[in-house]
């Protein structure tokens, strides 16, 4: 906390183990983000953990999951992200809105999948989508997920991170 770079930017809190992540807050000092809640184990938990999150003064990055499993269409992608976001900003959570950064899933792209077709370009409408929807929500993703297809072939990768962020960006992300 006293390095001047690193005290400018949050530190990110990143664990699938809830009791770490809790720790971590009581620790690091300013703002922090965790990364990331989701309503797989149903509201009473996503709830619980967002009350705290927010006690705690941290921001929290939300994953397009939900009881029924990870969000892979659009329109899965805008439902599970809406209703995190009414959870979150209603009364029962209190969240700021300028606080919580979907994460509504990059998948795996060009592995001859008919189903996988549309990944891409689903969570670039998304992203646009929650930016036009989801007042002060902020997007983010994991980049890399997008092309696993081409492992090893890193010039065919960073070819496609680049111009999916190029898109990415200009949506909102």
């Amino acid at each position: 906390a006293g390095e001047p770079d690193v005290a400018r930017v949050p530190v990110m809190i990143d664990s699938s183990d809830w009791s770490v992540i809790a720790e971590a807050l009581k620790q690091v000092p300013g703002k922090s983000i965790v990364n990331s809640i989701s309503l797989k184990n149903g509201e009473e938990e996503f709830v619980a953990h967002a009350r705290y999150i927010r006690q705690m003064g941290a921001a929290v990055v939300v994953m397009a999951f939900d009881e029924n499993g990870q969000a892979d269409t659009f329109d899965r992608k805008i439902a599970v992200c809406r209703r995190a976001y009414d959870i979150l900003t209603s009364s029962r959570v209190d969240f700021n809105p300028q606080d919580i950064i979907f994460d509504p899933n990059i998948l795996t792209v060009a592995t001859g999948i008919k189903e996988h077709e549309r990944y891409g370009l689903d969570f670039l409408l998304a992203v646009e989508w929650i930016k036009q929807n989801l007042p002060g929500a902020k997007v983010s993703g994991g980049v890399s997920n997008l092309s696993f297809a081409f492992r090893g072939n890193n010039y065919v990768r960073q070819a496609m991170h680049s111009v999916f962020l190029y898109h990415a960006i200009s949506r909102g992300m």
